[in-house]
């Protein structure tokens, strides 16, 4: 049984935002003693299936967000927080003792990210302005500035380089893990039935746990969309190249209906090469048509992985299912047969960089429901 007072969390899903709502709770929580927290999953780091979309993400800090709706600010917000994070991270590794938790796979690059035309993101605020003056995160990050011409390729008509932040996948989801665990959290395994609807998923989650469940948090992915019954959340598929060699930094590459991109994951010898943005494509399949132009678009951004024949050493392909929703992610409560749940899930391809932030989003209500029960108990 769970200690007096000591609340009792059940996480559902075990991406990058259940693994970090769930460090972060145990970590960064204000009351005393810190909550009894249980990740409950059908699918952990070392998984490879397709909708467990978590391992399959290039692994890099390059914000989405834009700042022109609320929810839009606040997942700028969210980034940031994860941005500085993760430099505080990288600097604390340089000198701390190794440990079974310690080496997260998260690095500082160089970031280049070129555009082949005018678009929202790089439009001027004011007409005839110069170009880039809308990137709210140009004051957010390190070492920000305007590529001159020589440094782009040709026909782009402008870039940027600021100091960013890859992982290794595999390797920083270990990591979460081993973290949770490390500080009393526990993990387990069970097939969750995605299509029965929340009630029945809170119910098998509740067989992990001895005793009372405070609170269940839904960090389910794109599986919400059946969990939750919401019909908000979509796929945003995504085809990537794993290949030999360590790219020099990362490179993205924005065109008419593509983007290209070349990610190093730190200390692995690889570099993920792709990609594409196919909302609502649940196809498994490698499009062919698609890797090679994949590989032809990045050949241009990383030459230093090339062979002597000016092809790539492919190590693996891959295709993943962003979890994304019409109008961002969802993070409110939910009562569900006198059952409090709070759902966290819907962050399509800012899984990671949105991770610190809105995992403490999720601290915040839940300590104030907490006082909020507290306060109504004494009346």
């Amino acid at each position: 049984m769970a200690p007096p007072n000591r609340d009792s969390i059940v996480v559902i899903g075990a991406g990058v935002i259940g693994l970090q709502v769930a460090l972060t709770l145990l970590t960064e929580s204000s009351a005393e003693k810190k909550p009894r927290v249980t990740i409950v999953a059908s699918a952990f780091p070392g998984s490879f299936s397709p909708h467990y979309t978590s391992p399959w993400a290039g692994g890099q800090w390059r914000t989405h967000a834009s700042r022109k709706t609320p929810e839009g600010c606040e997942q700028c917000d969210w980034d940031v927080q994860t941005y500085r994070y993760w430099k505080n991270l990288v600097a604390s590794e340089k000198f701390k003792p190794p440990s079974r938790a310690s080496g997260s796979g998260v690095a500082e690059f160089k970031s280049h990210f070129v555009w082949d035309e005018i678009n929202d993101e790089i439009r001027p605020l004011q007409p005839g302005g110069p170009l880039g003056t809308g990137l709210w995160w140009k004051h957010e990050v390190d070492d920000f500035r305007i590529l001159p011409n020589s440094e782009r390729p040709s026909n782009t008509i402008f870039g940027v380089e600021w100091t960013s932040f890859c992982f290794n996948v595999p390797r920083y989801l270990q990591y979460l893990l081993a973290k949770v665990e490390e500080h009393g959290g526990r993990c387990v395994q069970l097939t969750l039935p995605t299509t029965a609807g929340l009630e029945n998923a809170i119910t098998v989650a509740s067989g992990a746990v001895d005793g009372k469940v405070d609170l269940f948090i839904n960090a389910t992915g794109l599986a919400a969309g059946k969990v939750a019954g919401d019909s908000k959340v979509f796929p945003t598929r995504g085809q990537t190249v794993l290949v030999e060699g360590e790219a020099q930094m990362a490179r993205t590459r924005k065109g008419d209906g593509y983007i290209a991109y070349t990610i190093p994951r730190p200390g692995s010898g690889t570099t993920v090469l792709g990609g594409c943005n196919e909302a609502g494509n649940w196809d498994e399949k490698i499009d062919e048509s698609l890797h090679e132009k994949i590989l032809e678009r990045t050949k241009i951004l990383a030459p230093e992985l090339l062979d002597s024949n000016g092809s790539h050493t492919i190590l693996s392909r891959q295709v993943g299912f962003r979890p994304s929703r019409q109008g961002g992610p969802r993070v409110e409560f939910e009562n569900v047969s006198e059952k409090l749940v709070l759902h966290c899930y819907g962050h399509g391809g800012a899984g990671y960089q949105n991770s610190i932030g809105c995992s403490r989003k999720v601290l915040t209500v839940v300590e104030e429901v907490k006082r909020k029960s507290v306060i109504e108990a004494k009346l």
